[in-house]
Formats: C-alpha cells, sequence, structure tokens
C-alpha cells in the first residue's frame, strides 16, 4: 500500500509526497515532465526492502508552483 501525503507550506503551497515500505531510505525522484507515478512499478519490488520515498518535485502531480 502506498501512503500519499501534502504537506502544507507557511504561504499554502504543498508538497505532495508518495511513500511505502520498511527499511532503510530510497528517495526516488522525478525527471521533467513526470510525476511520482513514473514509479509506481518500482514501488512494489522496492518496497519488501526499503522505506521507499517519492516527493513530487514543485509544479507537478498534486504539488504547487509557488
Amino acid at each position: 500500500m502506498i501512503n500519499s501525503i501534502s504537506l502544507i507550506g507557511p504561504r499554502g503551497n504543498t508538497l505532495s509526497v508518495a511513500a511505502a515500505g520498511s527499511g532503510p531510505p530510497l528517495f526516488l525522484l522525478h525527471g521533467f515532465p513526470l510525476d511520482h507515478n513514473l514509479w509506481l512499478d518500482q514501488f512494489r519490488e522496492l518496497t519488501a526492502r526499503y522505506h521507499v520515498i517519492a516527493p513530487e518535485l514543485r509544479g507537478f502531480g498534486r504539488s504547487t508552483l509557488t
């Protein structure tokens, strides 16, 4: 199961993050112009050994630009 959370900053801007699994942290960063959905297939394999964290960079997916 992949957990999603949106962090809200002081100016109302948001940063959306998907995370799953347990173990050492593993950060997956997407390229332009994609979002964390790029990594969905890898989540299944990697979460057996790692705590996988995939943020959506500013302006992509559910993360706001400002």
